[in-house]
């Protein structure tokens, strides 16, 4: 009985936080395909400043899933030259959560609403940025309609 009561309270607590952050980051639907557009499937192609050790660079991957209306955020970014633990998220200048450093010169971004973190609902031309503990933005891109998910589809 105690773990149904837990498991309810987290439920409710987890359904009113993350619908609040997507009227925080403004995410109103425009027409299809361009700024604005929404979509289950958007990447982001992340690059930035040359460091010492090279350029950074990575991809960002989006999902809404129709089924539970999770979100998840996922890719693998190389950063030469960084020797931090993390990275902080930052979706439309808000930070959102941070990279885990799986290797010497590799970060991790997972986020994902069914693991409690918050996830904003994305759109086409909202704007990602990892940035190290000073604020610098170490890597930056915006976020576009990935086509590759529609391929797959069709394909089926």
């Amino acid at each position: 009985m105690k773990k149904i009561i837990i498991g309810i309270v987290a439920g409710l607590v987890v359904g009113l936080a993350v619908p609040a952050t997507s009227h925080v980051l403004g995410s109103s639907p425009q027409s299809p395909g361009g700024p604005g557009s929404r979509s289950g499937h958007l990447f982001a192609d992340l690059t930035g400043p040359e460091l010492a050790g090279g350029t950074p660079h990575g991809i960002v991957e989006f999902e809404e899933r129709g089924g539970d209306g999770s979100r998840n955020l996922e890719g693998m970014i190389s950063v030469p030259g960084f020797d931090g633990d993390a990275l902080n998220i930052y979706l439309n200048g808000t930070p959102i959560g941070q990279s885990l450093a799986i290797g010497s010169q590799t970060q991790e971004v997972e986020l994902d609403t069914r693991d409690g973190s918050v996830v904003p609902d994305l759109k086409a031309g909202d704007e990602i940025e990892l940035r190290d503990e000073e604020g610098t933005a170490v890597l930056s891109a915006t976020f576009e309609l990935d086509d590759r998910a529609d391929e797959d589809e069709d394909e089926r």
